[in-house]
């Protein structure tokens, strides 16, 4: 029986149970090769039900595997820490106004001025300008970058964005998450990208329509929007899922996702593991956009 090298699998070790990959990219099945952790042994156990070949790792002082799983760990709790309630107890345990507030206009902002230097950088880095911010009433409050969110003008919940190696998580979502699609005067209106964080949104819809999920789930809310956008644009249009990838769960959730919007809509799928905001510029940005579909 032929022996399999389980190294250039680490990323897919699983840390407990099985997982199910692509081992033969000619086989039929392309989820036909098994990783099993067994505990008592401390070993990694890998099979392929197409070549029948198999493998061991054995991960005893395995300092790569503890590293994985740390980086991993790190990344779920990063991820957003939604109050989706909208219950105004949130918003005052983060310091920031409610909803009400921002739709009156009462929120008073220094603008990107005001910002930390380390949120400059942050928001620069990210591809993001001064205009924008501006354009979207973005403020700086509790230390933390404030996005509202907006359904036809009207603020529906906030995306906050907390400081870099602090104990909170990375993104703080206020409010129920009914936000519209993000657009500007040049997003093609029948290309829908859908896409987990703000930041991403921002850079895509200066050439696309965008929704960010503010997390990896596609609620109720926002599939019914898709589904009234499809409607209005049956003749062409276009849905683009892009995730982070950055985890295979979040891999998963994809995939299904683009299955389900596939029952009433043209999607397709973006695995690769970068996110619209890594790009340096647009026009790289644009070009990749396109050979997703």
């Amino acid at each position: 029986m032929a022996r399999i090298d389980l190294e250039p699998f680490k990323d897919y070790f699983p840390e407990s149970g099985t997982v199910n990959i692509n081992h033969c990219k000619e086989g039929k099945d392309n989820r036909a090769f098994y990783l099993t952790y067994k505990e008592e042994d401390n070993v990694i156990l890998g099979y392929c039900h197409h070549c029948l070949a198999s493998g061991v790792y054995h991960l005893r002082d395995d300092i790569t595997r503890q590293e994985t799983k740390v980086i991993s760990k790190r990344l779920k709790q990063n991820r957003t820490d939604s109050c989706g309630d909208g219950n105004e107890n949130n918003f005052s345990k983060w310091g920031l106004p409610q909803l009400e507030e921002w739709n009156s206009g009462e929120i008073i902002s220094e603008g990107f001025e005001g910002l930390g230097k380390d949120h400059k950088r942050w928001w620069l880095l990210a591809g993001c300008n001064v205009a924008d911010f501006d354009r979207l009433g973005c403020a700086y409050l509790s230390q933390m970058v404030v996005i509202p969110m907006r359904s036809d003008g009207v603020v529906t919940n906030l995306a906050c964005r907390t400081k870099e190696k602090s104990d909170f998580p990375k993104w703080v979502t206020l409010g129920k998450k009914q936000h519209g699609f993000m657009r500007t005067k040049t997003s093609l209106p029948n290309f829908l990208v859908i896409c987990e964080d703000v930041i991403s949104a921002i850079r895509l819809s200066r050439y696309v329509t965008a929704l960010p999920l503010l997390g990896t789930s596609l609620s109720e809310y926002h599939r019914s929007m898709i589904r009234t956008w499809e409607r209005d644009h049956r003749d062409k249009h276009q849905v683009l899922v892009w995730l982070d990838n950055d985890l295979p769960e979040v891999v998963q959730k994809a995939k299904q996702m683009c299955y389900d919007l596939n029952n009433f809509c043209t999607a397709s799928i973006c695995l690769e593991k970068i996110e619209p905001k890594h790009f340096v510029n647009d026009r790289d940005l644009r070009a990749f956009t396109w050979k997703q579909i």
